[in-house]
């Protein structure tokens, strides 16, 4: 195990090494195990980009009044070379949080010995809220060499990743997730946050508790799963070759030029609006409370079935119809190649034509 504190106090190794201040800023190499690096940091922001570098390359910056007191601790956890963050202290304040803003907002957690911290599961209890006297937080820049895979943890802060080219897990408790021009497999996952991804290629799981969420040019998926307990999702010119899920607890889902073989979208109360790009796979919308909007593409050819709870049934399209009554709805548009199947308990369907 080897720690290393920001200013002014040893540095722990294999062997004994004189005091030295280390300077505000510093840099530490990790060299991937197995081809995967983790990295634990409780506040502060996150930039993921793109390393020219065989390690994994992480620059630090300490803030505020008690920064120089946190503590980087390296080494192999559960066989994964790994980074963390240490804050000695059981009440946190993020640095430059004023002390007079609202308390009643705060993070609690369990902080291990090593670093390591979840919601419930081992450690010490900690608290991070703005009426706290010890102020600290760390900014990571972090630079992944193309063939290592990257999981981040970080309680509360921002993360923005670009340019990247491999695997990548980011699991925040409350913060925004941005991404852009990223490729490989990436999981995000945030208690409460908006997240936004702006072109990836690859697989894409994107989960929030609470917040928006937009996604757009997702290419080379076999799936892409987009959940929100509370939020809107807006998703545009995302394809995969197996499954495309879309689901929130409340809030609006607007799906343009999508394309899977299966399509799943639910919300428990919110409109929806679903213009796929092809007539071909299957589509299915369930909504407890809110319209429903099909706009369908040219040339297009579907098997529907729908029940609107409390709400009428509309087609600009001709329909050949096969059973109608009391809100429920079978008929074909075309030779029904698709399958289209529509569910609302109260709310409208509308059936448009792309213009």
């Amino acid at each position: 195990m080897i720690r290393h504190r920001f200013a002014g106090i040893a540095v722990i190794a294999a062997v004994v090494l004189p005091l030295a201040t280390l300077p505000a800023q510093q840099t530490i190499r990790l060299t991937p195990s197995n081809g995967r690096v983790a990295i634990w940091n409780l506040l502060g922001t996150a930039h993921i980009e793109q390393g020219t570098s065989s390690e994994v390359e992480v620059e630090i910056t300490p803030r505020g009044a008690d920064g120089a007191r946190l503590i980087t601790r390296t080494g192999l956890i559960d066989g994964q070379q790994s980074l963390r963050i240490f804050y000695p202290a059981d009440e946190i304040r993020p640095a430059g949080a004023d002390r007079r803003q609202d308390r009643r907002s705060s993070t609690t957690l369990r902080m291990r010995d090593d670093g390591r911290f979840d919601a419930n599961n081992g450690g010490r209890r900690v608290k991070v809220w703005s009426g706290a006297s010890f102020e600290a937080s760390a900014d990571l820049v972090i630079r992944v060499p193309s063939d290592v895979a990257l999981d981040l943890h970080v309680a509360v802060g921002d993360v923005f990743a670009a340019g990247t080219s491999r695997t990548m897990s980011i699991d925040t408790y409350s913060g925004d997730v941005h991404t852009s021009a990223t490729r490989g497999s990436l999981d995000i996952d945030t208690g409460s946050g908006d997240v936004e991804v702006k072109g990836h290629s690859g697989d894409l799981s994107v989960d929030t508790g609470s917040g928006d969420v937009e996604v757009s040019d997702v290419s080379d998926a076999r799936r892409i799963s987009l959940d929100t307990g509370s939020g809107a999702v807006f998703a545009d010119r995302c394809s995969a070759t197996d499954t495309l899920t879309i689901d929130t607890g409340s809030g609006r889902v607007t799906a343009r030029n999508i394309e899977a073989p299966q399509m799943n979208l639910d919300t428990g109360s919110g409109a929806v609006e679903v213009a796929p790009t092809s007539a071909a796979g299957a589509l299915h919308v369930d909504t407890g409370s809110g319209a429903v909007t099909l706009i369908a593409p040219a040339n297009f050819s579907a098997a529907l079935e729908i029940s609107a709870g409390s709400g009428g049934i509309r087609s600009d399209l001709p329909l050949q119809t096969l059973r109608h009554s009391d809100g429920e709805l079978s008929a074909r548009i075309g030779t029904g190649r698709s399958r289209v199947s529509i569910e609302t308990g109260s709310g409208g369907v509308s059936i448009r034509a792309r213009l």
